[in-house]
Formats: structure tokens, C-alpha cells, sequence
């Protein structure tokens, strides 16, 4: 699998379900579970809801996660960890919900990107600094971008196969009156 997932099975000791991503093996116990795992991204996030899960990595075998536990595998530095995670930020996607907490905008704008189909850009590292706590429930990309292009000085620049984001000036100028 490539790409982001949300899977609610039953379980059946007749038929065994996995999801396969990249060095990382997933086996449904009966559960519900997020994968995120893009191919040009380094790394792999297993995130259980609820029931239970099984994952297999280069750095464990048989690692049972525990309900709202997640399991991020860096594939660059063949490392893994396991921590807890808020149900509605990682799988809100599937109800049509964004969700961000103290996320970097560089961050916001790859789940954007790939939530709505549409690359956005930018190359002014200032925007790196910016961090956000935000949702946005059943708007279109247009409306998202134009609340965060007020929220935080960046104006949106729609390139037709593409979006280019870059720092609005005009904000500071109106800020400093």
C-alpha cells in the first residue's frame, strides 16, 4: 500500500488480513487502524482505534499495539517508536475533518496537498517557523486556504496543476498601523 488508509475489519481466524507498506507489515487481530504511508515520505504510521493489531518492522516482530497507540518507523534511520495519538487529528480525513495541533506549516500544507489533490508549493524557508493548531470540517480548498492566508501572512497563488505559497507582506505593513 501506498498512500493514507482507514481499515475496520472483522476478524477471521479463516482468512488472515495484512496491509503491506514498504518494510513495515501490518496484521489485523480485529480492529480498526490508520496507515499513512507515501512513498516519498521516510516514514510509516501505524495507528490502532481500536480492537488490536500485529506489526512486524525491521526493527521488531510481533509487536501487539494497545488502542490508541501509533507506531512511527523511520526508514532513514531504521527507528521506530510508539506513542499515543488524538483519534480525531490522525483519522479525521475519512469524515471529511482536518485536524492540526502545533503543527509546522510546511506540515499543514503536505496534508492539505494531499487531501484535496493538489500540490502546494513554496520555497520561502520563513514559512518553516509558523506553527498552527486549526480544523477545518467540510470546506473546500479554497475556503481552507483563504482562513489560513489571513491566520498566519501567506497568500495563495493558484498556478492551475499547482498552488504557490508565499509570505504576505501587506500583512505586516497592516499590522504595523
Amino acid at each position: 500500500m501506498s498512500g493514507e488508509a482507514f481499515f475496520s475489519v472483522k476478524h477471521n481466524d479463516q482468512q488472515e488480513f495484512e496491509v503491506v507498506t514498504g518494510h513495515v507489515v501490518t496484521r489485523d487481530l480485529g480492529t480498526r487502524f490508520n496507515i499513512e504511508a507515501y512513498a516519498k515520505d521516510s516514514v510509516i504510521t501505524v495507528a490502532l482505534v481500536d480492537g488490536a493489531i500485529e506489526v512486524n518492522s525491521p526493527v521488531t516482530r510481533h509487536l501487539q499495539l494497545k488502542p490508541l497507540q501509533k507506531l512511527t518507523y523511520h526508514m532513514d534511520e531504521n527507528r521506530q517508536e510508539v506513542n499515543s495519538f488524538n483519534v480525531a487529528e490522525l483519522t479525521g480525513w475519512k469524515d471529511q475533518l482536518l485536524m492540526f495541533h502545533n503543527k509546522p506549516l510546511p506540515v499543514v500544507l503536505e496534508k492539505i496537498s494531499r487531501y484535496y489533490g493538489k500540490p502546494i508549493v513554496f520555497s520561502d524557508s520563513s514559512l518553516n517557523s509558523i506553527v498552527l493548531t486549526t480544523q477545518f470540517k467540510q470546506k473546500s480548498l479554497n475556503q481552507v486556504l483563504e482562513v489560513l492566508s489571513y491566520a498566519v501572512g501567506v497568500r495563495f497563488i493558484d498556478k492551475g496543476d499547482s498552488i504557490l505559497a508565499v509570505k504576505d507582506n501587506s500583512m505586516k505593513k497592516r499590522n504595523q498601523y
